[in-house]
């Protein structure tokens, strides 16, 4: 089997890897409590039914493999057909490791008189950051700013 290491999959591998680390770092802590992101999908929300979007450390898991299956491929060669199409589901992939986290978080501290970021730890901004690497890299990859492998 013939290894291409291209800047687009390393980069997707790093976000991917991160993104899947994330969810088990502490993604709120207040008064010495934290909750990783992991907890909130274990526990059901943490403390009970706090959240109808406690499936998404779940998605967030999903989408993390998805971004390593892409990588690999990307490394191996498989489905280099398909390169424009899994450019493509990386940069939604990155999108929704974004957009995700936060739409539960805004969920979670709706009604409250509190920020809903006054209390969010590492975990939930590496997670962001992740996605956001993983949507970049695909965006420059797929507008040909990073250079192809030879």
């Amino acid at each position: 089997m013939n290894m291409k290491i291209s800047i687009f999959g390393i980069l997707l591998l790093v976000g991917a890897i991160i993104a899947l680390a994330a969810i088990f770092l502490n993604w709120w802590s207040a008064y010495g409590v934290g909750i990783t992101g992991w907890d909130f999908f274990a526990k059901d929300g943490g403390a009970g039914e706090l959240t109808s979007l406690y499936i998404v450390p779940l998605i967030l898991l999903i989408l993390a493999i998805v971004a390593i299956l892409i990588a690999l491929m990307e490394f191996t060669g498989i489905g280099a057909e398909m390169n424009m199409i899994m450019k493509i589901v990386a940069i939604v992939v990155g999108i929704l490791i974004i957009v995700l986290p936060i739409a539960m978080m805004m969920d979670i501290w709706s009604g409250t008189p509190i920020s809903w970021t006054e209390f969010l730890a590492f975990g939930f901004w590496l997670e962001v950051a992740a996605g956001a690497i993983i949507a970049v890299a695909a965006v420059l990859s797929l507008l040909k700013v990073l250079p192809e492998p030879a």
